[in-house]
Formats: structure tokens, sequence, C-alpha cells
């Protein structure tokens, strides 16, 4: 299933138009309120910004980027733990998989900088948003957070390739198949995955992030779910309904900073 246009709401006529233009989407016109929208997934833009919905009387709420609401990661965490994230330690990371950008704003937040890539126009254009109303947002650590984060438009494998400096950890989270994701996500993978579609195991993008990575590549995993076809982890690190996977590149370690700030 795809989105099937961009809905704005009143007065927003002109922002939504030329951001369909520049995405390729379909404007559909204005709605007075997001229940109005036809069944199906639609884009719609309001005066809280971009959001995926599904429209009806009983849709779930809208999808958004909304890094306000996400907590700073702590370094006891998986995700630290696998890439490496701890105090004086802040790895470059390469993200080529990021979705709605919790897991890159988790990076962030603990200092490392982290460049991301989406191939798919809906979630980059919700990530796009997303950093916009961040970087204006009033609280000093979450605009810091933010800063550290870039986003490209490119299909993953090749923009690993394309990279100029290897970056110390490519981080993958791959879009699984309905049953695992039902397993650990919620309404907002499900809206994306039904958007997208399932990415599973990536042989080329998997290939390409063992290739660019100077120091690690973690995947993220259902808890249960068997590693990915290739080299065996190194190691992992267990969560409660998730695993990271982390595999050595040789590299030596990243310099450490004098301090992670979040």
């Amino acid at each position: 299933m795809t989105a099937l246009g961009l809905f704005a709401a009143p007065g927003l006529e002109g922002p939504a138009a030329q951001l369909a233009e520049a995405y390729g989407f379909s404007f559909a016109g204005v709605a007075e309120e997001r229940r109005q929208l036809p069944e199906g997934y639609h884009l719609w833009l309001d005066g809280a910004g971009l959001a995926l919905c599904a429209g009806g009387a009983r849709a779930p709420g809208p999808v958004r980027c909304d890094f306000a609401r996400l907590r700073p990661a702590a370094p006891a965490q998986g995700i630290a733990r696998a890439v490496g994230a701890r105090r004086g330690l802040a790895p470059t990371v390469a993200d080529p998989t990021a979705g709605l950008g919790r897991d890159a704003f988790a990076l962030a937040s603990l200092g490392c900088r982290v460049a991301m890539a989406e191939r798919h126009p809906v979630p980059h254009a919700l990530l796009a948003d997303g950093l916009a109303r961040a970087a204006r947002a009033e609280g000093a650590a979450l605009r810091a957070s933010v800063a550290r984060l870039s986003l490209a438009r490119a299909e993953g494998a090749r923009w690993l390739a394309s990279l100029a400096e290897p970056p110390d950890v490519v981080y993958l989270d791959p879009m699984f198949p309905g049953a695992a994701l039902r397993g650990r996500s919620n309404k907002e993978m499900a809206a994306l995955q039904a958007v997208v579609g399932e990415s599973g195991d990536d042989p080329e993008l998997f290939a390409a992030a063992l290739a660019a990575a100077r120091w690690r590549v973690v995947v993220k995993r259902p808890r249960r779910a068997p590693p990915l076809a290739g080299p065996a982890p190194t190691f992992s690190v267990q969560g409660r309904s998730v695993r990271f996977d982390v595999y050595a590149r040789g590299g030596s370690p990243p310099r450490r900073s004098p301090r992670i700030s979040s």
C-alpha cells in the first residue's frame, strides 16, 4: 500500500503544494480535519507538522517524526553498548535505514554524529520535517542533539559506498516481515511498513555496511530472529524484545573525545 496523497489543513495549501512538488507526492487538496481523510494511508500537513495518517473515523492517530518527545539515551542501554558509545567516546555512525530517526537520535543524544539516509520519499519527508521543527525547538539539549544528525535521500548501499570518510560504525535496522514486526513494534512501524513495504534481509546493504564501516557494523534484530546471512556476529547485546548483533571490522577504536554531551 502507498500513501494516496498529501492533504493540508486550511491555510497550509501553499507549503503542502511545495512539499508535494519536491517529493513527487500528489497534492490531494484541503481537509478541515484529519478524520475527514478518505480510507487508506495519506500524508497530512497541519500546524503540528507533517504526519502519516490512516483515513477514517476509527483510524489510529497520526505518525510524526517528533524528536521533542524522545528521551536521551543512557550509556547502559543496549544500542549504546553495541555501538560503543560511552563517556568520552562517541563514534561516528552511518545509518542507511533511518526510518523515523529514533535510534539515530538516541545515538546523537550520546554525542555521536549520525549521518542518516532514507531512499523512500515518505519517511524521508517525515524525517526532514521533524529535523526542521526540532532545530527550532526551545530546548538547548534537543537542538544540540539534532545538530549532530544529517539526512540524505539515497539508496543505502550506494550511499555507503559514496561516503568520503568511512564511519566508525554502520547501524542497520531492517524492516522485518509482519510477524516479526508485530512482536517488536507499534502503530508507527506498522504504518511505515504499510507504505514502504518490507526490507527484511538485504544482502547487498549488509555487504555494503561491512565494506564501509571502519570499526563495527551493528544490526538490530528481533530478539529471537536468526542473524543475517553471512559472517557470524562477533558478539550480541540482548534486550527485552530486540538484539543488537555486532560485527567487528578490525579498525582501531574511535579516538576518545573530552566528553559526551546530550
